[in-house]
């Protein structure tokens, strides 16, 4: 009979040999290293940055010149590509954003959806390890306060989360990132400031506020709701965090926004339905699209790209 196997992190080694510390699926890298050789990509080739995209946003992927895909599970041979979220293609879109090169995630690997926290920051281990200068994360999120407003993109400043799960749990990688991490500025200030001005000149009004992370797949409670606004939270959502703080490990720049799908769970006698995320995402698209335009442009203007 066979070993059994497990998967922790990014590896999946026998029982009694598990390696947890948190690093990149080295298959994942050979996978998109494979996938630029193929195309003619130069072998010193390396994203001036990555992005990964939320609910209802994959339609920036479609803005990407010269793409060339390879999928989750092409990458990742742990993904069960059977559990695919709607409005998550799960696809690593490698090529040109408004003459940048990118690394593009379409889709993210969710918790809810059974995986490990280590397993759910692949993305942002893959675009460290192929070198990529920053990273922006996008999600689809509920808003809580006046600071999120409806079908507009919310600047994250800060974040929040009561759940004790961290990807950074178990052994150190150190020569990665520290075993003791300050958190108290995930997000940096330079980018963030880029999406400030970018918001501005997208027909945007300026929003920003802390992002609260709910692990889902559950909306909240009218209780929940009212407990995180008195914690401050401004937009609540099933993702992000994670991927932020392992950025911040990494010392990785990290620039963040919630396009504010809907009211959160609870707060009014509405229900959500996922199907109202996607289609305000998809209805917002091409403000969206002005939006992270201007923001790289910004970040050119100010030699952050």
């Amino acid at each position: 009979m066979a070993t059994p196997t497990t998967v922790v992190g990014s590896c999946v080694k026998s029982e009694g040999t598990m390696d947890t510390n948190l690093k990149v699926d080295p298959l994942a890298l050979l996978a998109v290293n494979n996938l630029m050789a193929k195309n003619g990509f130069n072998k010193d080739w390396k994203p001036k940055f990555a992005v990964i995209l939320g609910s209802g946003l994959g339609g920036l992927a479609k803005e990407i010149k010269n793409p060339h895909r390879l999928s989750f599970k092409e990458a990742w041979n742990w993904i069960n590509s059977d559990n695919q979220v709607p409005g998550h293609d799960k696809e690593i879109v490698v090529g040109q954003l408004f003459g940048h090169d990118v690394l593009a995630f379409s889709g993210r690997i969710h918790c809810y959806e059974g995986y490990t926290p280590q397993q759910s920051v692949q993305p942002v281990l893959l675009a460290h390890a192929l070198g990529a200068k920053f990273i922006l994360l996008t999600n689809a999120a509920g808003g809580l306060s006046d600071a999120a407003r409806m079908a507009c993109p919310m600047v994250i400043t800060d974040q929040l989360k009561l759940s004790d799960a961290t990807p950074l749990r178990g052994p150190n990688n150190d020569a990665l990132g520290a075993r003791f991490l300050d958190v108290s500025q995930v997000y940096n200030n330079q980018y963030t400031k880029a999406l400030y001005q970018a918001q501005t000149e997208a027909g945007f009004p300026n929003s920003s506020g802390t992002y609260m992370y709910m692990a889902g797949p559950q909306y909240e409670t009218k209780a929940e709701v009212r407990a995180l606004r008195v914690l401050g939270a401004d937009a609540v959502g099933m993702s992000t965090v994670f991927e932020a703080i392992t950025a911040a490990w990494l010392k990785l720049p990290v620039a963040a926004f919630s396009l504010i799908t809907n009211v959160a769970g609870g707060f009014n006698d509405q229900p959500v339905e996922h199907e109202e995320v996607e289609a305000v995402g998809a209805e917002s698209g091409p403000k969206l699209i002005q939006f992270v335009k201007r923001f790289l442009a910004n970040c050119r203007s100010a030699q952050l790209i």
